[in-house]
């Protein structure tokens, strides 16, 4: 019997490696495809907004937050996988 707590502390970082626990693997070939363009994009739009807006006039407080703001991608997709994968596993579970 799998473990649904692991499965979903090993989804933290949205790369799906909960998935891969719990042997499904089209889940954890989408999740650590869109987990990388995610955790990508973020970092890329997060340099892009910050040398934009902070770099050559300063930041205020609201411009400061809005650099952070892509982190919501990765963090919204990991936590979704976590709940996913506990719930999946809980029902492979179930059918045993």
């Amino acid at each position: 019997m799998k473990n649904t707590t692991l499965a979903a502390t090993m989804n933290i970082v949205p790369l799906g490696f909960g998935y891969l626990y719990l042997k499904e693997y089209s889940r954890f070939v989408l999740t650590f495809f869109g987990g990388v363009t995610s955790i990508f994009s973020a970092l890329v739009m997060m340099a892009v907004l910050s040398v934009g807006m902070c770099v050559w006039d300063g930041c205020t407080d609201t411009e400061q937050a809005l650099t952070i703001a892509p982190v919501a991608l990765p963090l919204m997709l990991s936590l979704f996988t976590m709940i996913d994968a506990k719930k999946r596993g809980k029902r492979r579970a179930g059918r045993r």
